[in-house]
């Protein structure tokens, strides 16, 4: 009968237990990546407002007004937020000293927060959506902030 010893040199290590576990590992790496790739990444590519027109959005808005969150909270549920905003300038529509907006609170809704002052395009129902309710300290389109409300004010002289 014959004994065999196992030699265990740094090659045969390697060879049977770390190039397998390298292997498995980049294997794991690519799956989880395809997933993230596949689930996240159009989520928040559809999240995001690029080269949105403020004309287009002013014609199809019912009101558009610049306003200054007083209040907000989560209507029934929890799927729609609503704010109160304080009218500081009308560009479009009867507006009132205080308005309320609604939107969805999911990951591309608009999350409000008291004192933030946003440009608001919104719907004959009161609905606002991500793209078209602007907060004016992230506002980073093409164009600047100021630009833009010139623009809604000239468009409101001419009325």
């Amino acid at each position: 009968e014959k004994i065999q010893l196992a030699v265990f040199t740094p090659f045969n290590i390697l060879a049977s237990y770390i190039f397998p576990l390298k292997r498995a590992l980049c294997t794991y790496m690519i799956k989880l990546l395809t997933y993230v790739l596949i689930f996240i990444a159009p989520s928040s590519i559809a999240c995001r407002c690029t080269d949105i027109d403020i004309g287009y959005l002013l014609a199809k808005s019912h009101k558009a007004y610049l306003g200054k969150i007083s209040q907000s909270g989560a209507l029934g549920n929890g799927a729609r937020v609503a704010a109160s905003l304080t009218v500081l300038e009308s560009f479009k529509g009867e507006t009132f000293k205080v308005e309320e907006a609604i939107t969805d609170s999911t990951s591309c809704g608009v999350s409000f927060k008291i004192n933030d002052i946003y440009l608001v395009f919104e719907a004959q129902n009161g609905f606002v959506y991500q793209c078209s309710m602007f907060n004016t300290r992230f506002y980073n389109r093409h164009s600047d902030l100021e630009k833009d409300l010139e623009y809604l004010r000239s468009l409101r002289k001419k009325e």
